[in-house]
């Protein structure tokens, strides 16, 4: 009889270890939470610490676009890049899990801010170069004034982007060793792209 116990709480203690491990798709559902949040240190914790350079690549894309809150631009945008990342939505198109290693493809939907994000820097650079006479210009003064003016009323999802992750399993937890380079661009309702298409 002990050894039956014996045996029953071995396979339940398995089952339990099994079922608590984290999944490609329950990973993908965390990282998609931390992105609503603009949660950008919990996404830097699901990186593989072994995979080259992510984990730094990573951090310095966050450094000058979400965390660069000392640029007139994107400190001023703060608000705007929260309530727009709140939004973001995804599904799971293709999951493909082979041993330890997994590649998810995502469509993400996210808020569409390329005209208001190109409106903004083409009236600062215009209010810029009308002022640059005056001593009195304050970047931060002005960038407030031009999103209040131009921040639509509300904000809708508008595009959606297919997103490709790959995951390594260890110790029965998945982390990302690559990010799809457009996932910076979906946090930041389409900044990247935004700047990228202005013509000066």
């Amino acid at each position: 009889m002990k050894k039956v116990l014996l045996g029953l709480m071995a396979i339940l203690l398995v089952l339990t270890a099994c079922s608590s491990a984290t999944g490609p798709e329950t990973r993908m559902d965390e990282l998609f939470k931390a992105a609503k949040a603009l949660d950008t240190e919990a996404i830097k914790e699901m990186v593989y610490d072994k995979s080259l350079g992510l984990e730094e690549e990573l951090d310095l894309a966050f450094q000058i676009t979400l965390n660069n809150t000392e640029d007139p631009l994107i400190g001023g945008l703060q608000d705007y890049f929260k309530e727009a990342a709140g939004l973001i939505t995804y599904k799971i198109d293709s999951l493909e899990v082979d041993g330890d290693n997994a590649k998810v493809k995502v469509q993400a939907s996210y808020v569409d801010s390329s005209n208001f994000l190109q409106a903004i820097i083409v009236e600062l650079v215009g209010q810029a170069t009308e002022d640059s006479e005056e001593d009195s210009f304050n970047e931060k003064e002005a960038m407030a004034g031009v999103i209040n003016k131009l921040k639509p009323e509300k904000l809708e999802l508008g595009l959606e982007r297919e997103l490709t992750f790959r995951l390594v399993n260890e110790d029965n937890q998945w982390f990302f060793n690559e990010i799809d380079n457009s996932f910076i661009d979906v946090l930041t309702a389409g900044l990247i792209t935004a700047i990228n298409q202005l013509q000066f």
